[in-house]
């Protein structure tokens, strides 16, 4: 994906690129029949789960998909493991490819591709990471402390803050203060 520089645009970072090129790959091993037909349904398609590896020697990010996909499949996880990571070895922004254990993928991205975030934040500017998914929402903020005291000295950091998050997100804010 190219950065854009208007507000409504996203760039994605390279973990959530890497998480859309593992789904495009168990897809396209679906359609061309490497795995069945059933898995497409399979809740743990649209959960892709990336974890950062204790050792870095394993890599920037290891999935499990493998082993969430075994049973429907009727394979063995390193099996599916070996198909995935097959299909992503083409994939641009991936440096190397290692199957661990019984079926966990290990995946070293490239270095440029972590670099483009930093990119990113510098076409943006002050208008990166703002998304308009709340666009359109009316939010009512109240806050509310048992502690009287804490809630005057804390309260309007509070709503600063929760206010200032949230308009970013698009909605409009039409109420703030204590209840």
């Amino acid at each position: 994906m190219s950065a854009s520089n208007t507000p409504d645009s996203i760039e994605l970072a390279p973990h959530q690129l890497l998480a859309t090129a593992i789904l495009e790959s168990v897809k396209a091993a679906i359609e061309n029949g490497e795995l069945p037909a059933e898995l497409s349904s399979n809740r743990a398609i649209n959960e892709i789960t990336l974890e950062r590896p204790k050792n870095r020697d394993h890599g920037d990010y290891a999935t499990s998909i493998a082993l969430a996909l075994a049973k429907g499949a009727g394979k063995a996880p390193r099996q599916i493991a070996e198909i995935i990571a097959n299909s992503l070895r083409s994939s641009e922004i991936i440096e190397r490819i290692e199957i661990a254990g019984p079926g966990f993928i290990n995946i070293t991205l490239v270095k440029a591709s972590q670099g483009a975030v930093v990119n990113s934040i510098f076409a943006q500017g002050e208008k990166y990471g703002e998304v308009k998914i709340l666009s359109g929402v009316k939010i009512n903020l109240e806050f509310d402390a048992k502690d009287k005291i804490l809630l005057l000295k804390s309260a309007p950091a509070i709503a600063i803050a929760l206010s200032k998050n949230m308009l970013s997100k698009g909605p409009s804010v039409t109420n703030i203060g204590s209840s």
